[in-house]
């Protein structure tokens, strides 16, 4: 995981190019996250791999405990498509994502309708 994450602007960036989207001011966008799970809930309290960001959190729709990171991800909404993704984020799994939300992605965003996903 360390290793690819210089990969993903680099990848975002030819993803916009390929769609022709030059300005993103406006567009709506569709926020989502979901865990990468380094250790799940029997080994979550002994992991200590990544531990400078990862941590123990829980997922709810697996209703489960795991240690690990989430993945946040910004994407243009298209019609009939699947987003095209333009910014991703990395927190620590505990972290909420409506914590990430406010602090971290709608603060750079001014007039930008946002649709968050929430799946249970």
């Amino acid at each position: 995981m360390n290793k690819l994450i210089d990969v993903y602007p680099h990848l975002i960036e030819a993803l916009q190019k390929k769609a022709q989207i030059t300005s993103l001011e406006h567009l709506p966008q569709v926020v989502d996250s979901l865990p990468i799970i380094i250790a799940k809930s029997k080994q979550s309290g002994n992991a200590k791999t990544a531990n400078t960001i990862a941590n123990k959190g829980y997922f709810s729709c697996k209703d489960e405990y795991y240690y690990g990171v989430k993945l946040h991800l910004v994407g243009i909404k298209k019609e009939r498509a699947l987003p095209l993704p333009e910014i991703a984020y990395i927190s620590p799994a505990s972290t909420s994502d409506i914590t990430v939300f406010k602090e971290d992605i709608a603060c750079n965003y001014f007039n930008v309708p946002f649709m968050l996903i929430k799946l249970t």
